[in-house]
């Protein structure tokens, strides 16, 4: 949303993303970029957003902890294959398969593998579902998507797409929408993903060299194996010379529950919900599913 196109957000030394104003052009009187940031005190935040969509949403419910909905189910991807090759139930490959195969978005914005060195995972534009299943499974791994969104902005072709998003995403990208008036139109649905924390690039690193594999090249977090509890799904790491281990959440469940590697403003963010969403997923690992 920059009207000067000079803002990026770029690894710093320490392999975090920051934001970074390349030429010193940034102007006393705008402050688009606050407005839009959604841990910024300028911007605004999910109970004002998700009032002002759904409050008058004829037979809404409201609770305190999730914020606005309609009702809540249970499901999974009807497909065993594609099933054991998707984080938890598959639901979220499912609902975006089915828009883009009746048209009713162009293409799904959805974070998937990058090829190559650090970043690991990156924004991408699936325009079918061959692309789709490529990017399936969780990414513990904090990605950037102003690349995609200015794309989705400049496409004349691109009418409107469905863009998946943990909940701070959600609420950047509504109030993005509000600033800007190509994107307001573009974005047809915002599907979140219920969020605990973010983890940084170095999370990666660290699973890699806890587990003994050098020069990390890859990362699949989130893989299933028959016998194994959902709870405990494994990671797959990659190194060089085509080496990959498989360890467990089990093997890092303290260092995920101390928030080691955690974006810091995870730690400020009450939105675990998505509420910003038109839909939000999340795990069935109750005892009875």
């Amino acid at each position: 949303v920059c009207p000067s196109h000079h803002l990026t957000i770029e690894y710093d030394d320490n392999n975090l993303l920051r934001v970074s104003e390349q030429d010193n052009k940034c102007s006393d009187q705008c402050n688009m970029c606050l407005s839009v940031c959604p841990f910024s005190n300028e911007s605004r935040n999910e109970d004002f957003l998700s009032r002002s969509m759904y409050e008058e949403t004829q037979d809404i419910s409201y609770r305190k902890e999730c914020g606005f909905f309609l009702n809540c189910y249970v499901g999974y991807h009807p497909n065993l294959e594609k099933r054991m090759n998707s984080a938890s139930g598959g639901l979220t490959t499912y609902v975006l398969e089915q828009l883009l195969d009746s048209r009713v978005v162009d293409a799904a914005m959805v974070v998937g593998h990058r090829q190559g060195d650090k970043p690991y995972y990156e924004y991408t534009l699936c325009r079918n579902a061959e692309d789709l299943y490529q990017c399936t499974r969780s990414a513990y791994y904090a990605v950037q998507a102003g690349d995609v969104l200015r794309r989705i902005v400049s496409d004349k072709e691109l009418k409107s797409v469905a863009v998946v998003a943990l909940p701070c995403l959600c609420k950047a990208i509504r109030n993005a929408c509000i600033e800007n008036a190509v994107l307001r139109r573009k974005v047809k649905y915002i599907i979140g993903l219920v969020c605990g924390q973010q983890k940084t690039h170095n999370f990666s690193e660290f699973l890699a060299k806890k587990s003994g594999v050098d020069s990390l090249q890859g990362i699949d977090f989130r893989t299933k194996e028959v016998g194994r509890p959902n709870g405990n799904y494994g990671v797959k790491l990659k190194g060089n010379a085509e080496v990959e281990k498989v360890i467990t959440f089990s093997s890092y469940a303290k260092e995920w529950s101390f928030k080691m590697f955690t974006v810091q403003a995870c730690n400020y963010c009450d939105d675990v919900f998505a509420e910003t969403a038109d839909m939000v997923l999340m795990d069935a690992w109750l005892p009875e599913y």
